[in-house]
């Protein structure tokens, strides 16, 4: 109980490996890195926050691809939480095997006091090499690491743990006149915890040419990210004088590039942070803030101040809460004396409490924008809020918002005001039946186009837009499903409606069996727009019914085939007026959990100006790995006008989405297109259009 002794050999297949990251909030995919692929089967170990989790149960890891898949259940990973990954990976054409040396020696005084040492070599089997020794062939290496630990407690107030660790790196054991690589880490943990005073100091150190075995330290300088070349200091202090009072002060130094190495990034960073609460009662509350935070480069080309002062206050009476709060957060750059911003915030919110089924708040918040040398006000905004919220029952719930803002910008001297009332209602009679009412209504100024000139001018409008949709189940393998919409655009000088929309879709699903699907859906748009320069967008009509039978087989064999009517009239432009009738069968075939194939024939029958037929097929190969983040698109489009002058198309697309990692994605495309001469564009043609992009998020 007092003594433990651990001790490991190991002769490995693989490279130690180790993958850090920043939570990436609801995104599920983290990428290892790619030079370390393939990843060893069931090597790897995840931690988030230090905490380990289960292989199956709460990640999925691809190892060819390197790709960690987190489950919803863990999400969202918020950015200041450490996803941690220890793994190995194939050496691919080494020269020698590895081998692992671990000791380990603990000894417990109790069990509030231990201390212990560590000892862990990992090196190349020079004896043994795999591989016919050449001029140019690797050199073996080793790696050492020597760590002292120390827990211990004085009485029940004070707290030490401390922790030291050096790194030798040997890069050619085959002879002792190369220099090796030391590198220190040092981290120191205390504490002092009375009954109305406490005070934490941390202390880390960790050199860049300090490594573990298979991965780095990290720390974080405040917001600098993650960093592995930092000595940080943090003292955090917290007060209790009194009953009512409470105070925590944050304090921090810390500067990267300790060993002052050229080329290498050397920032100082300090920060005083303070906080007082005042907790009278329930009914009662005042907190108070100040903090002051420097950046600045030992080169003098940055030197950046950040201040917050705020105070606010929370106070309740009955079943009203009243809450008040002012800010000032200042940016200044110390190096040229000029001010970046200074934002100064104040709201004010009045509202329920402790009412179940009515909640209802008032709030009002004003935002002032100044900058520059003489400090100048460039910006206010004034926002004004209503919400409401009223469940009387579960079966009946609605949700109100009002919003009114102004915007000054008193550079460009001008004022955009936008007024929004929003309504939700949702109603839920039984469980067959559930349906939700929208309106919302929005007053803005807009700039918008003379109907017969080509100046503007600023036009306040009043935008509305109300909704419904019904969702009914009557059977279990029946639903319907019913919205309306409609949307107007309102001159409110002149009340003229220049600008409406409504939408109408029905849909009826009727599912005899699991593997048979009957779709009826009925869908009809309107818009018109007095003020549009095109005459196909100022008045038209667009409905569309189709009626589609779906059957799956085995083996992931899909068949579908769809009548659908379709009906365009455009009161301006009588050539894009037509009816067109058409029947469609499509064959879609799942050939394994990554490729899909997709082949549909379709013929129309199309009255308009010229009455023709049209046939088109279409043909798809769809290569789809989530895990790999890459999806490819191989398709054929074939499509036929039998006119008196036949209009002939052919196309050929290859597609290809790749995540290449978190932060950086490649889309391509490329079309071959040869077109037959018709009566609309005269001689055919054959095109190649190609296009390529990468996105890359900072």
């Amino acid at each position: 109980n007092r003594f433990n002794l651990n001790m490991l050999i190991s002769r490995s297949d693989g490279v130690a490996g180790f993958y850090v990251s920043q939570g990436l909030g609801h995104q599920q995919e983290y990428q290892l890195p790619k030079n370390t692929l393939p990843i060893i089967e069931n090597s790897e170990v995840v931690y988030i926050d230090g905490q380990r989790y289960s292989r199956g149960t709460d990640y999925r890891m691809d190892y060819e691809d390197g790709s960690l898949t987190f489950k919803s259940h863990l999400l969202p990973i918020e950015s200041y939480q450490r996803v941690n990954v220890e793994y190995q990976y194939e050496e691919g054409q080494a020269a020698y095997k590895k081998n692992l040396i671990a000791v380990q020696a603990a000894g417990n005084i109790d069990k509030d006091n231990a201390l212990g040492f560590t000892y862990v070599r990992d090196a190349h089997d020079k004896s043994s090499p795999l591989i016919e020794i050449q001029q140019d062939t690797g050199k073996p290496m080793s790696h050492e690491i020597f760590d002292m630990y120390l827990k211990g407690k004085f009485k029940n107030y004070f707290k030490l743990t401390g922790e030291f660790a050096r790194s030798v790196m040997d890069y050619n054991t085959l002879t002792s006149d190369d220099k090796r690589v030391n590198g220190d880490a040092l981290k120191l943990d205390s504490s002092i915890d009375f009954k109305k005073y406490s005070t934490h100091i941390n202390y880390r150190r960790i050199e860049p040419t300090f490594s573990s075995v298979g991965k780095k330290g990290y720390v974080s300088l405040g917001q600098e990210g993650l960093v592995d070349d930092i000595s940080q200091i943090n003292i955090n202090t917290s007060l209790k004088p009194f009953k009512y009072l409470h105070i925590d002060n944050i304090w921090e130094k810390s500067h990267t590039n300790i060993l002052d190495i050229p080329g290498r990034t050397s920032r100082d960073f300090k920060l005083t942070d303070t906080r007082a609460d005042f907790n009278f009662s329930n009914n009662f509350t005042l907190n108070l803030r100040e903090m002051d935070e420097n950046q600045k480069s030992r080169d003098n080309t940055l030197d950046t101040q950040r201040t917050i002062r705020s105070a606010g206050t929370k106070a309740g009476y009955g079943f009203l809460e009243f809450e008040a709060k002012g800010e000032t957060e200042e940016r200044f750059n110390n190096k040229s004396d000029i001010l970046e911003d200074r934002i100064n915030k104040t709201n004010f919110v009045i509202a329920t409490r402790d009412v179940k089924k009515v909640g209802v708040s008032l709030g009002y918040e004003n935002l002032s924008t100044e900058r520059g040398i003489l400090e100048e006000k460039v910006a206010d905004v004034e926002n004004l809020s209503v919400n409401l919220n009223i469940n009387p029952t579960r079966k009946i719930s609605a949700v109100g918002i009002f919003l009114n803002r102004k915007e000054k910008n008193l550079l460009l001297n001008t004022l955009n005001t936008t007024t929004t009332a929003d309504l939700r209602c949702t109603l839920k009679p039984f469980n067959s039946l559930k349906s939700i009412l929208k309106y919302s209504e929005i007053h803005t100024k807009r700039t918008l186009k003379e109907k017969e000139s080509e100046n503007t001018l600023e036009t306040p409008i009043t935008t509305a837009t109300a909704s419904a949709s019904f969702d009914y189940s009557p059977f279990k393998n029946l639903n319907t499903n019913l919205n309306l919409k409609t949307r107007d655009i309102i001159d409110e000088t002149t009340s003229e409606k220049f600008s409406r929309s409504n939408s109408l879709r029905m849909k009826i699903r009727l599912t005899p069996l699991k593997t048979m699907t009957t779709t009826l859906d009925y869908n009809a748009n309107q818009s018109y727009n007095d003020r549009a320069t095109e005459p196909i967008s100022r008045d038209r009509l667009q409905t569309e019914t189709s009626l589609s039978l779906k059957k799956s087989f085995q083996k992931g064999m899909t068949f579908e085939t769809k009548y659908s009517i379709s009906d365009r009239n455009h009161r301006y432009d009588p050539e894009n007026t037509y009816l067109e009738k058409g029947l469609l069968f499509r064959l879609q075939k799942q050939l394994n959990r990554y490729v899909t194939s997709t082949m549909d024939y379709q013929i129309s029958d199309v009255q308009g100006e010229e009455d023709f037929l049209k046939s088109i097929f279409d043909s798809s190969f769809v290569y789809s790995h989530y895990l790999r983040n890459i999806r490819l698109n191989i398709r054929y489009h074939f499509e036929k006008e039998h006119r008196d002058l036949e209009k002939v198309r052919h196309e050929g697309t290859a597609q290809l989405d790749y995540k290449l990692n978190d932060k950086t994605k490649f889309v391509g495309e490329i079309k071959l297109i040869s077109q037959s001469p018709d009566s609309d564009i005269g001689d055919g043609y054959s095109a190649t259009l190609s296009n390529a992009k990468i996105e890359i998020r900072f």
